[in-house]
């Protein structure tokens, strides 16, 4: 049984994660059958299954792994998977990409947001996403709906390549209205990669992670808008975890909800500013490669 089908076939198991499936691997014969694999669960972790569930789980490996090669969609394991994403506690520990997964390599900026923007917080991201698609930098998002729409969106309409990290299988993309996007950033070189198998769907645990691997790709990270508990706060107190540098919209007005997360970010200063009522001549100064010129961190 080959590396990847063992893999699948353990993390289909109950009561066994990633963490366990890892530490199992090493102890798996190359070629495994279901008596032997039942009665090496039983030895090494005392998790006792009926042989019928574990063909359902061979069955089921083998399943994902034919829907992948009908589908063009690429399993990362092992040191297939980007550094960046590697030596976490909850680093997943198989990957699922579709595209051009090179552009991991590429020096990466996350445009995050919220999935209903204000009229400001539209605007902000249309300049902020033109300004990064006509860069030597790759937009990466989420594929929601709202500022993740505008950032994708923007790299396609200037035939350039994106990245989008989704928190459902890549057969069935989330949300619904963006399947075609999916299949625009595809067509110009770009690339979508998940956690999870190509057929599963979404759920809110996994938009989390989804949030946490954007920080992870990126060199930079710029949010347009966020409430204090929206999920682009996931990603940013991430990028911050990570040291890198962390770009927020300062809108100047009175608070609203839409922008309680910039604000309380702004409030810690901790990150770099780009004022709304003057974004053209603050984008002109940032530099990407290293830092904002006139950031806090100076």
């Amino acid at each position: 049984m080959e590396k990847i089908q063992k893999l699948l076939t353990l993390l289909d198991l109950p009561k066994i994660g990633n963490v366990m499936a890892k530490k199992l691997l090493p102890d798996l014969e190359d070629d495994i059958n279901p008596q032997y694999l039942q009665q090496t669960l039983k030895a090494l972790i005392n998790i006792e299954l009926s042989v019928e569930r574990i063909e359902q789980a061979y069955s089921n490996a083998l399943i994902i792994i034919e829907e992948c090669q009908k589908n063009n969609i690429v399993i990362l394991i092992d040191e297939s998977i980007p550094n960046q994403l590697v030596n976490f506690n909850d680093a997943p520990i198989i990957f699922y990409v579709r595209g051009n997964q090179a552009l991991m390599d590429e020096k990466i900026t996350a445009i995050i947001g919220n999935r209903n923007p204000t009229k400001k917080g539209i605007q902000a991201a249309d300049k902020v996403s033109e300004y990064i698609a006509q860069s030597n930098h790759i937009i990466l998002s989420g594929l929601a709906l709202g500022i993740d729409t505008i950032a994708h969106q923007a790299a396609v309409d200037n035939r350039k390549s994106t990245i989008a990290v989704l928190g459902s299988g890549l057969m069935n993309i989330y949300p619904k209205e963006n399947i075609k996007l999916a299949d625009q950033i595809i067509h110009y070189d770009g690339c979508l990669i998940s956690a999870y198998s190509p057929s599963m769907p979404v759920q809110n645990y996994q938009l989390i992670a989804r949030d946490k691997l954007q920080a992870r790709l990126s060199s930079n990270l710029i949010l347009i808008e966020s409430k204090i508990n929206g999920g682009s706060m996931h990603a940013t107190k991430e990028a911050l975890q990570l040291g890198l540098p962390v770009f927020t919209v300062d809108y100047k007005d009175e608070p609203l909800l839409s922008w309680e997360g910039n604000n309380s970010l702004i409030k810690s200063s901790k990150v770099n500013i780009l004022n709304f009522n003057n974004l053209d001549n603050d984008l002109s100064t940032i530099d990407l490669n290293n830092k904002f010129k006139t950031s806090l961190f100076d």
